[in-house]
């Protein structure tokens, strides 16, 4: 694994701590195997890239773009992804003990195989219903009841729907 301590990351061209909170600048990082443990990447666009057994151990990833990411085996346990865009991400084999999921887009992510993953993980995250999980596991999903006040947070977070006062203000 390589650390990437003072924050500087080569193949991200820039830096990981960037004042605009961007890693991709001009391509795809491919950040294999890479530690980045306790890393601040809140915010960060990682659209895309290679995070394989990356080791991610407390690492700030909260509102992060990780969508379409591949987090095969990635060692995520204790990271924050609350607020993150997790659709069409593979976590295969990822570990999430303690993972923050709270109000994550997991829309088409794939935790087959996901180790120390919680029902109350997933539950306190959205769109968990088109995830792919362990069929034991997905069974224990829709056996728990799920809070529709949480839902409609859901889709306020993650889809702007104008309130009802705000058209009449417009008309």
């Amino acid at each position: 694994m390589r650390p990437y301590s003072n924050g500087f990351c080569p193949q991200c061209r820039g830096e990981l701590r960037s004042p605009k909170r961007y890693i991709i600048k001009a391509q795809v990082p491919n950040l294999k195997k890479t530690w980045l443990s306790g890393a601040n990447l809140n915010g960060s666009n990682l659209f895309l890239a290679n995070l394989e057994n990356a080791y991610l151990y407390r690492a700030n990833l909260q509102a992060a773009n990780l969508s379409s990411t591949h987090l095969y085996k990635a060692n995520l346990s204790l990271a924050n992804l609350a607020t993150t865009n997790l659709f069409s991400a593979n976590l295969k084999g990822a570990d999430l003990s303690g993972t923050n999921l709270s109000n994550s887009n997991l829309g088409n992510a794939n935790f087959e195989g996901a180790k120390n993953l919680s029902i109350e993980q997933v539950k306190s995250a959205c769109f968990w219903q088109t995830a792919k999980f362990d069929l034991p596991f997905q069974k224990l999903l829709y056996q728990t009841p799920e809070s529709s006040a949480h839902r409609n947070l859901c889709l306020k977070l993650w889809f702007y729907i104008p309130s009802t006062s705000t058209q009449q203000k417009n008309q």
